[in-house]
């Protein structure tokens, strides 16, 4: 595809640079967490709190496992709180899981 034809037409640049970001992003492993990573930490045994890193920088505490439902296409994920509401996350836009140290457990 020629620059001529990108600017003529520039909703395909626009095509273009997007797919360009999702195929690299999907070829790189750092920057982005699974479905199956996240699931894995919730159905883990014992369960240990954790939190959601997103792309915008906010943390999304997950307390219990009942707190979080990945949705069946693993795209997004539900997250509730304590008063009633829920946010959708888009899991693609997680950066990582944190988990902290766990109390009572001596580090040297």
């Amino acid at each position: 595809m020629t620059f001529e034809i990108l600017r003529r037409r520039p909703e395909t640049f626009e095509r273009v640079a997007v797919n360009h970001l999702l195929a690299a992003r999907s070829q790189s492993k750092f920057g982005r967490m699974t479905t199956e990573e996240l699931k894995s930490k919730i159905s883990a045994t014992p369960f240990q709190p954790f939190a959601i890193r997103l792309a915008d920088g906010r943390a999304i505490k997950i307390p219990h496992p009942e707190y979080i439902a990945v949705h069946p296409t693993g795209r997004t994920a539900h997250v509730f709180d304590n008063k009633g509401g829920h946010e959708v996350i888009d899991i693609m836009l997680t950066v990582s899981l944190e988990v902290p140290a766990r109390l009572g457990k001596k580090t040297k």
